[in-house]
C-alpha cells in the first residue's frame, strides 16, 4: 500500500502571455513549476494560483510558495518556483479540475505599506500584502515604540499613481519621526478587500509611501470588495492627525 499522497493537478491553458512553456514536476511533497518570463521590465510581480474547478476560479497560494515568485522577478528562462502542497492538503487532492496558473504584473519596486497605530503600536516593524482585482494592497507596522494612539479618524488608503488617497474607518496615530502617518484600517477584513496575504520580510527595507500630494479623486471612484459609500479623500494635516 503506497503512503504517498495524491497531488492531481496540471498546468492551466489560462496563463498570461507573458508566461512561456510552463511545466510542472513532482517532488516528493512538493511541486515544481517551470517557466519563461517574457517582459521589457526590470521585474515583474508573479503569483501562483489554484483552481479545482477546472479552471473557472483561481485562487492564490501566497503561504507556502517559493523560488521565483513574489514582487521581483527579472525576466528570464527556466524560472523556478516550488509549491509545498502538502502542507495546504495534508491528505493531498485528486480528481481532474485541480489547474495551476501565474498571475503576472510589472513590478512597481515600492510596495505599499500602511502603519499600524492604536494597540496595534509597537517597535517591531512588519507587513503584509495583498492582491484585489489586479492591484496590489498592503497593511503593515513600521513606527516607534514612542507612537502615541490618537481618537479614530474616517480614513481609508490605496495606492492612486504617485500617491494615496484616503477614506474609511480607521484608527490613526502620530508617528514625528515617520514621514508617514501611521494608519491601520480595520475594515480591510470585513469589506473584502484583501483576498490574499502574503507575509513580507521585515528587513525588505522597502520605503515608505509618501502621503502627500494626495490626487485629486472622485468619491464615486470604486474600491474592490467595499459597497458602501466613499467619503472624498483629504489630505492630512502637517501633525498627522
Amino acid at each position: 500500500m503506497s503512503l504517498r499522497r495524491p497531488l492531481a493537478v496540471s498546468v492551466s491553458p489560462q496563463q498570461p502571455d507573458r508566461i512561456v512553456n510552463p511545466r510542472l514536476a513532482r517532488r516528493d511533497k512538493r511541486l515544481l513549476l517551470t517557466y519563461d518570463l517574457t517582459g521589457e521590465a526590470d521585474a515583474y510581480s508573479v503569483e501562483l494560483q489554484l483552481s479545482t474547478d477546472g479552471g473557472k476560479t483561481f485562487e492564490p497560494l501566497p503561504e507556502t510558495v517559493a523560488g521565483a515568485v513574489g514582487n521581483e522577478v527579472a525576466p528570464g528562462s527556466d524560472k523556478q518556483l516550488v509549491w509545498t502542497a502538502i502542507e495546504d492538503f495534508p491528505k493531498g487532492f485528486s480528481g481532474t479540475g485541480n489547474q495551476l496558473r501565474l498571475a503576472v504584473e510589472e513590478s512597481s519596486g515600492n510596495p505599499l505599506y500602511w502603519v499600524l497605530g492604536g494597540a496595534l503600536a509597537s517597535g517591531a516593524v512588519a507587513a503584509a500584502i495583498g492582491v484585489a482585482g489586479g492591484k496590489r494592497w498592503g497593511w503593515g507596522r513600521r513606527q516607534p515604540a514612542d507612537c502615541p494612539p490618537q481618537p479614530p479618524e474616517n480614513r481609508w488608503a490605496l495606492p492612486k499613481g504617485e500617491g494615496l488617497m484616503m477614506w474609511g474607518d480607521s484608527t490613526h496615530a502620530a508617528c514625528p519621526r515617520e514621514e508617514t502617518p501611521c494608519t491601520t484600517s480595520d475594515h480591510t477584513a470585513t469589506h473584502g478587500l484583501f483576498s490574499s496575504i502574503r507575509s513580507v520580510p521585515s528587513s525588505s527595507g522597502a520605503p515608505s509611501p509618501r502621503i502627500a500630494p494626495i490626487p485629486s479623486v472622485s468619491s464615486q471612484d470604486p474600491l474592490p470588495g467595499r459597497d458602501a459609500p466613499m467619503l472624498t479623500p483629504t489630505a492630512p494635516s502637517p501633525t498627522g492627525r
